[in-house]
C-alpha cells in the first residue's frame, strides 16, 4: 500500500519517499505521546527540522492528523470496492470484509489508534470529512448486515454498524498486548463475527422486508 501524502507547503519539493517517511515518525509521536501533547517544537525536532522550517513540509499539524485519519478510512473503503459486485452471499461478503479489517491492523495499528482517540482534535471541516468516509464504510456494513437479514437498511442497523467499527478499529488496544500474531488475528475474527451475527439477530425486524 502506498503511504499517505503530507500536505505540502509552499514550494515544497521533496521527494514522495521522504515525506512518508515523515508521516511514518509523525504516526508514531501522535500514537505514543499523543496529539494534543506533541507541541510543534517536538514535531518539528522528531521529524529532524526546525520549528520554523517544518511548515515548509506540513500545512499544520491538525492538517497532518487529518490525512493520517483520511488514509486509514480510504484504505477500508478500498477494500469494500474490491468485492463489490462479486457473487458471494451478503454473509461471505461481511466475512470478507471485516477479515481485511482486522488483517490491516497487523500493518496500521498506528493509525486505528490515532484515529480513534484523536480525531476530537480535528477542528469542524476537517473533522465532518472524516466523518464522511467513516459514515461511507459504516453504511456498507449496514447494507450487508440488512441483506443478511433480509430487511432494509434501518436505525437499529446503522446504530450496531456504528458499534461494529468502532469495535473492530479498537482492537489494537487488544492485539498490543496480546501481539499481532495469525492466531490472535483468527481470535479476533472469531470474537468479532459472533458479536455481529448476535447483534444482527437481535436486531428487531421492522414490517416491511426484501422480496
Amino acid at each position: 500500500m502506498p503511504f499517505p501524502r503530507i500536505a505540502e507547503g509552499p514550494g515544497c519539493d521533496d521527494p514522495p519517499g521522504r515525506r512518508g517517511e515523515m508521516q511514518l515518525k509523525a504516526l508514531e509521536l501522535f500514537a505514543t505521546r499523543g496529539f494534543a501533547e506533541v507541541g510543534i517544537r517536538e514535531l518539528a525536532a522528531h521529524l529532524g527540522f526546525s520549528p520554523g522550517s517544518v511548515y515548509h513540509y506540513i500545512e499544520s499539524k491538525e492538517a497532518l492528523l487529518y490525512e493520517l485519519i483520511e488514509h486509514l478510512y480510504e484504505t477500508l473503503l478500498e477494500n469494500t470496492l474490491a468485492r463489490r459486485g462479486c457473487a458471494d452471499t451478503p454473509l461471505i461478503r461481511l466475512r470478507t470484509l471485516v477479515l481485511a479489517h482486522i488483517a490491516l491492523h497487523g500493518e496500521y495499528g498506528s493509525y486505528f489508534l490515532v484515529a480513534e482517540r484523536e480525531q476530537r482534535c480535528l477542528g469542524t471541516t476537517y473533522r465532518k470529512r472524516v466523518e464522511c468516509l467513516r459514515v461511507a464504510y459504516e453504511n456498507h456494513i449496514e447494507g450487508l448486515m440488512a441483506q443478511i437479514k433480509g430487511v432494509r437498511p434501518d436505525a437499529p442497523l446503522k446504530a450496531l454498524s456504528c458499534s461494529v467499527v468502532s469495535m473492530l478499529n479498537l482492537l489494537p488496544e487488544w492485539l498490543s498486548s496480546a501481539k499481532c500474531t495469525a492466531e490472535t488475528l483468527a481470535i479476533a475474527f472469531d470474537m468479532a463475527m459472533g458479536a455481529i451475527e448476535a447483534g444482527v439477530e437481535k436486531t428487531p425486524k421492522p414490517m416491511e422486508s426484501y422480496e
